[in-house]
């Protein structure tokens, strides 16, 4: 099973399903994880810290990265997508506190 960097921006049918935010809302140092699927079937984890995704042909290995990147810092859930409405819409329960978008 084997992995490689992506760029997100040229790749079709992205699907974000989950996602976490580091620091401020708005701030210098805010940072997303995210994790989805790409149109051929691969799963991929993208770390905004660190540039380009990584798409993995194996789900465990994906699951394997994002567990370890979720461990070195305090990560907040946060919606993976939003609508035309400006609404989440990754199927998640969200309420909008102040400027963050929280679990409900």
């Amino acid at each position: 099973m084997g992995h490689e960097r992506i760029d997100l921006v040229w790749q079709t049918g992205v699907v974000r399903e989950r996602r976490w935010r580091c620091g401020r809302v708005n701030g210098h140092d805010e940072r997303f994880l995210t994790a989805g699927r790409l149109a051929d079937g691969r799963r991929f984890v993208h770390h905004t810290g660190r540039g380009n995704a990584v798409a993995f042909d194996d789900e465990a290995e994906a699951e394997a990265l994002l567990e370890r990147w979720l461990a070195t810092e305090v990560w907040r859930p946060t919606p993976a997508c939003f609508g035309p409405d400006q609404q989440p819409s990754d199927g998640g329960s969200w309420v909008l506190r102040g400027q963050e978008w929280m679990p409900a």
